[in-house]
């Protein structure tokens, strides 16, 4: 067998829940963990928080996906073996024979202990009741003979990677033509196998293991009425199975047969609809009972379609581009779909209660505790929560992620794409049924007005749109997808050789990611996080997804932007557009592990041991560093003298940090890069010493910091009026804000010399650059005199003063065509050398994200007067926010004149920005002030906000400008943070 190529990765998204119906569930027999799987990945939950803990992935060998089976928890809740499919179509072709991987995770850590593989299809496993033995049921297909084989736990932990030990005993039964397989076992020893074959009835065996006489069946019998042996369940005294039923007499109606585990057949009981789940509670007492939408008649065999136990198509995939089939009269959406539970009376069972929390059948049902009931079926794959001890009850809560299927998606000639996320019985009468729109042409996300709907309105002759009943819109260019399906129609290529051109993916947060065929992405503020890469490790290391935004080459808005405006990356490329080629398995982040108590806590300070290894074979590390509450706190590069060298096998670097403090509750993140990727934080806290306070006094303030505070404002350009300016013109007011503000926040309103004062801070260092002042090389140097006694102080002591580090930029501000950086216009700019003359804002942000200080951006920056056809935009907030903030991943705040498809605007009147004006106007207004100390106002951070938010609107009405809106960004707790006092 061909070992896989480790590093394999694949693009999947990551809503925080489950992508593809849940088939199975667990929950651990403390009553603290539930797991949850569906076709590609297995959950582990925190029943408390409701948090996930772990992500399991079936492997890809190829470009061939895995299947996730089975997964069997051991009944004292500490392993759990994962059952797999997978195909080596990548070595062997279409032809390569099907084989079965098992692997077994540690659950309180999520490591992967152990892993083998073997031809054949394993359909189903259990657990003995001791937890010691394993038995596994497989068919190796063609119609041989069944195989059952009971191994040792014990044995396979010990062989970890090795090939598997030979097991203890084995069974042989009688094969068949598409034979489905389910195994349990029997609370009071041995298991239960049920089996169904085409054109067979069903059979039930009940199965038990001696050391001397090796695996042997007890009993067997065979069912009236073909089984869907998926559902099986199994008390101490009873075994349970779903059967269709009988087209004659019950119509759709479904059944329950129920049997004692002597054999004894007892009364059957009537479903509303065919059964999809069943679940015993520990005791034995009731029964849960997952229906499944109508279906019309069971199949003539006796046997479901061969698609009916497994999942449908992941987005992504060929099947989802094509589209997959449109809802019948009953379908997701349309119905609601119950869940029952059963109350178990001797032989007898009792129906108590029915949940109709549901609108796609419940394929997987679970007990959290005493007549706690979770159940899983449709609702965007939500597990829900609910009491059997109402008749009807209502939903208690839900573990859902932020997907949401989309329905009926469309798109106009001018590229409005609008989409459903409502079920179709959910809607009102004479609702739209597309209720969102996202604006392709400049990625954006509204809300859709009855007035809008145009029935007619949907024929792009541009796009072609997939994506019903899916989280993901998928859209191809038409002429190239008509061509691909003329080429599908003749045979002559793959139909998985044809994904979409581009995927957009809107969450129920509104948070939304719209990526290319390459991986190219743009994305709202926290869009990225929903989406990643999925990377094999090989067998014995688990799999880890990285988010897409670890990678620094594929966060690409301008690149997104021409594949909207030429169809696809392969005609943007022709038109001109350099889209680069970029191998993912040479662009893998390192991995950061805390080492064995890697956080210690010592009276007031904290020590940190970890670990950093390089993935792959791409760029080497280049730093790693540490944010503590919000704050840059410590960095190594590789530049410097004390660079660990590599250990280990893994050759990972290892490191220790020593860091004071505060009183209270700490939090860490620790973050490593190389040149093209970023680690994922490892994330850590700590409690520093006690807050000093009595009942008869409140906790003494924290001593006010230092304020660092740089104001610059560009009029003038010194190529205004030349050839070199390429037609890009001075501003009028843009020096006068800078001055402004300078004197409102470091000066006073009646100060106009002598030493800088804020009454918020204990001392104000401040410059100030103006026009021709204002040069590149003159704004960095005073950054750095700035930033100087910020880094000298970082770390020092624990209840170090709040420092602030405010930057103030009042100018011009654009991204031109072919350059990932945003600039800002000094005095000795040049358009046509950009990349030399220009302050590129992420030079800035390395600078000011990289000190142990509170970090303020203040944007004023105008494109009205800018010209040339390679202009793209003004700084975009949401883009510029991202960026900066990813530099060193720490809090930070940027506050922006107006989005990036307004203009700021100036005012005559003012003879000011509308924006700084407004931000001057909140500092001299009180309502915006919140109670400080006795005989004080405090205006924080949060007033200065709400200030801003609300004077900009009213200021571009006062002047009959266009509306402006500015833009508000913050990242980590600040704010509370105070910058004024009065």
């Amino acid at each position: 067998m061909p070992k896989p190529a480790p590093f394999q990765a694949r693009f999947q998204l990551d809503i925080q829940g489950h992508l593809g119906p849940v088939q199975q569930l667990a929950v651990s027999p403390d009553g603290k963990l539930l797991l949850s799987a569906d076709a590609q990945e297995l959950r582990v939950w925190d029943l408390a928080t409701r948090q996930p803990l772990h992500r399991w992935f079936a492997p890809w060998m190829g470009m061939e996906p895995g299947l996730l089976l089975r997964f069997a928890l051991s009944p004292d809740g500490r392993w759990v073996v994962v059952v797999t499919l997978n195909r080596w179509r990548d070595t062997l072709g279409d032809a390569a024979p099907a084989f079965t991987e098992l692997q077994v995770y540690e659950l309180a850590t999520g490591n992967l202990q152990a892993a083998s593989t073997w031809p054949g299809l394993a359909q189903d496993l259990a657990f003995s009741a001791d937890g010691r033995q394993l038995l596994l049921a497989s068919d190796p297909g063609a119609g041989e003979c069944t195989q059952l084989q009971l191994l040792s736990l014990r044995a396979l932990l010990q062989a970890r990677f090795r090939p598997w030990p030979a097991p203890l005993a084995g069974l042989q039964g009688r094969g068949g033509e598409g034979l489905r397989l389910a195994l349990r076992s029997v609370p009071g020893g041995g298991w239960l196998l049920a089996a169904q074959a085409r054109r067979s009835p069903g059979a039930l065996v009940w199965l038990a293991s001696d050391r001397k006489a090796g695996l042997q069946v007890q009993r067997q019998i065979h069912t009236p009425v073909a089984l869907q042996v998926r559902t099986l369940a199994c008390s101490a005294r009873h075994a349970v199975v779903a059967g269709y039923g009988s087209p004659r007499r019950d119509g759709r109606l479904g059944q329950l047969l129920s049997y004692r585990h002597d054999g004894q057949a007892l009364p059957r009981t009537l479903t509303e609809s065919l059964p999809a789940a069943l679940a015993f509670d520990a005791m034995g007492t009731r029964l849960l009972v997952g229906l499944q939408v109508d279906v019309a008649q069971p199949p003539e065999d006796g046997v479901a379609p061969v698609g009916a136990d497994m999942p449908p198509a992941r987005p992504g995939s060929a099947a989802y581009f094509n589209g997959p089939p449109m809802p019948e009269e009953e379908g997701l959406g349309l119905q609601s779909v119950q869940v029952n539970a059963y109350a178990v009376a001797g032989d007898a069972l009792t129906l108590c209660s029915s949940y109709f929390g549901h609108d796609d059948s419940v394929r997987a049902v679970a007990w959290a505790g005493a007549g706690l009931a979770l159940s899983s079926g449709g609702d965007n794959q939500a597990l829900h929560a609910w009491s059997t001890e109402c008749r009807f009850p209502v939903r208690r809560w839900a573990l859902r992620g932020s997907g949401r299927n989309c329905f009926a998606p469309g798109i106009d000639a001018d590229e409005q794409l609008r989409f459903g996320v409502l079920p179709p019985r959910l809607l009102p009468p004479q609702h739209p049924e597309r209720q969102q729109c996202f604006d392709l042409r400049s990625r954006t996300l509204s809300t859709t007005r009855a007035s809008d709907i145009d029935p007619d309105d949907y024929a792009s002759e541009k796009w072609l749109v997939a994506g019903e009943l899916s989280p993901v819109i998928q859209l191809g260019h038409l002429d190239d997808a008509m061509a691909a399906l003329d080429a599908l129609a003749e045979k002559a290529v793959d139909a998985a050789t044809f994904p979409a051109d581009l995927s957009l993916y809107v969450g129920a947060d509104d948070e939304w990611l719209l990526w290319s065929r390459s991986g190219f992405y743009d994305a709202s503020p926290r869009g990225a996080q929903r989406a990643g890469y999925c990377i094999d490790r090989g067998r014995e290391q688990e799999a880890l997804f990285l988010p897409a935004d670890r990678f620094k080459a594929f966060y690409r808005p301008d690149l997104i932007a021409a594949i909207v405006r030429h169809g696809s990356e392969e005609r943007a490329r022709r038109a001109g557009v350099a889209i680069p080629q970029l191998a993912l398995a040479q662009m893998l982040p390192p991995l950061l592990e805390l080492s064995r108590d890697g956080l210690a806590v010592d009276g007031g300070r904290v020590t940190l041991r970890f670990s950093v290894q390089q993935l792959g074979a791409g760029a080497p590390l280049e730093r790693v560093w540490v944010v503590a509450n919000e704050r840059f706190a410590w960095e190594l590069r590789r530049t410097d003298a004390t660079w660990p060298r590599r250990r280990g096998r893994q050759g990972e670097r290892r490191f220790q940090v020593s860091l004071p403090l505060r009183p209270g509750r700490n939090v860490f993140k620790l973050c490593a890069e190389t040149a093209d990727a970023k680690a994922v934080p490892l994330r850590g806290r700590g409690d520093g010493p006690a807050l000093a306070s009595t009942p008869a006094a409140a906790p003494a303030l924290p001593p006010p910091g230092r304020l660092h505070l740089l104001c610059v404002g560009v009029s003038q350009m010194a190529v205004a009026g030349t050839p070199q300016a390429q037609g890009f013109k001075n501003l009028r007011y843009a020096h006068r804000d800078a001055i402004a503000v300078f004197k409102a926040l470091a000066r006073g309103r009646r100060q106009a010399t002598g030493a800088l004062h804020n009454p918020a801070f204990s001392a104000v260092q401040g410059e100030l650059l103006t026009d021709a002042a204002a040069t590149r090389a003159a704004v960095l140097a005073a950054l750095e005199r700035l930033c100087a006694p910020l880094r000298a102080s970082a770390g020092a002591q624990a209840d170090a003063p709040r420092d602030v580090l405010m930057v103030f930029l009042a100018g011009h501000g654009a991204r031109f065509a072919g350059e990932q950086d945003l600039y800002f216009f000094t005095h000795d700019v040049e358009p046509a050398t950009m990349d030399r003359s220009g302050l590129s804002l992420l030079e800035l942000g390395r600078l000011v994200t990289s000190v142990a200080a509170e970090v303020v951006l203040v944007i004023d920056t105008c494109h009205a007067a800018l010209a040339g056809d390679d202009v793209i935009a003004s700084l975009s907030p949401e883009e510029l926010g991202q960026r900066l903030h990813a530099l060193n991943e720490r809090g930070l705040t940027l506050l922006s004149a107006a989005r990036g498809d307004e203009i700021a605007r100036e005012n005559p009147l003012t003879r000011q920005g509308l924006f700084t004006g407004a931000l001057l106007q909140t500092l001299a207004d009180t309502r915006f002030y919140a109670p400080g100390p006795p005989g004080q106002r405090a205006l924080t951070l949060l007033g200065l906000m709400h200030g801003i938010e609300t004077l900009v609107p009213l200021a571009s009405a006062q002047a009959g400008t266009k509306p402006q809106t500015p833009v508000c960004r913050s990242y980590g707790d600040l704010l509370p943070l105070t910058l004024y006092r009065r």
